[in-house]
Parts: structure tokens; C-alpha cells; sequence
């Protein structure tokens, strides 16, 4: 699949989040991959427009990933006291990931959020493996502010990272 710009953003629907149902990814991503048995719990909150899913289509309409903003996109044990900065989470297509896109869909992604919201920064958190999406990061322009230990029944290892208003990614989104 060829990925084209411009990248475009629009709300969660039924369709794409059913698609997104099937996403596998392989190890050691695998923990990324939907396991939910209740389908239809996940579809409704990701369609619950308070919970600020996006699709991120390319050019031709091509699913490319998702993102989400705010409480959604933290991970239970992180420091969120920063309330003026902007969460976001984010996931390409399985068959996507490892081609090259990420710092095109992480610039995309924080384009559409400045101009949705406007936030001073932005945070993302990140499992302490994933470090191909940490360097991605990197290279967008975050920085690690802090490491933690998930709090719940598997504590795993996380990252937070935060940047300041992107630079030049105006020029890589379209909203819908």
C-alpha cells in the first residue's frame, strides 16, 4: 500500500473501527493488536466523540492509522499534572509500520492538533521497548521528561515524551 499526502483526519466511525478490530501486529508489538472480546464496548468508545478518536486516511482514502487526544492517550502511573499540554496517542496500520511513515503521520498528527486545540506542548507515552516509535519521536522533536512503571495488574516500563508546537507540519494534513 502506497501512502500518499496529504494526510487527512476525521472522527472515529463504525467502519474504521471494526477494521481496526483486526489489527495484528507482530513481536514484538504484539500487545498493540486488539483483544477485546467486547467488540461492541470498544466500538462505541471509539466512536464516542468525547473520547477524541480520529481515523487518519491518506489521499486516496486509504486507512493509514488512528490517533487519539487527551485522557485516552495516558497511560495509568504517568505524571499528567501538566494540564496545559496535549496527550496523544497514536497507531499506524500493522502493514505500515517499519516503511518510513512514522514521522510523517507523528507531524501530521501534531499539524491537525494545533490546529484543533492549540496546545503550548505536546505528550506522548510510549512503551520503553517500542524504541523505533521513540526514535520517530525524537525526530519530530520530543524529548524524554519522564519514566515510569504502568500502575495495574502487568506494570510495564513507559516514557513520556513532550515537544513544543510543531514547526513545519502544517504543510502534511488536511481535516476533514
Amino acid at each position: 500500500m502506497k501512502t500518499t499526502l496529504p494526510l487527512n483526519f476525521a472522527p472515529m466511525d463504525e467502519a474504521t473501527s471494526r477494521s481496526m478490530l483486526k489489527w495484528h501486529y507482530p513481536p514484538p508489538y504484539e500487545q498493540y493488536s486488539a483483544t477485546s472480546t467486547d467488540a461492541e464496548a470498544v466500538l462505541s468508545y471509539l466512536m464516542n466523540l468525547a473520547n477524541r478518536f480520529y481515523a487518519i486516511r491518506d489521499a486516496n482514502t486509504q486507512l493509514v492509522g488512528f490517533c487519539s487526544f487527551g485522557a485516552n492517550a495516558q497511560v495509568p502511573g504517568g505524571d499528567y499534572t501538566d494540564r496545559a499540554t496535549l496527550d496523544i496517542g497514536l497507531g499506524l496500520q500493522p502493514e505500515l509500520t517499519g516503511k518510513g511513515l512514522g514521522l510523517m503521520v507523528v507531524q501530521a498528527t501534531l499539524a491537525f492538533a494545533q490546529q484543533q486545540w492549540a496546545p503550548p506542548h505536546f505528550r506522548m507515552t510510549v512503551a520503553a521497548f517500542n524504541t523505533r516509535a521513540i526514535r520517530v519521536y525524537e525526530r519530530a522533536g520530543f524529548r524524554t521528561t519522564y519514566r515510569f512503571l504502568s500502575s495495574g495488574p502487568a506494570p510495564q516500563r513507559f516514557i513520556q515524551m513532550v515537544a513544543h508546537q510543531p514547526d513545519s507540519a502544517a504543510s502534511h494534513t488536511g481535516a476533514t
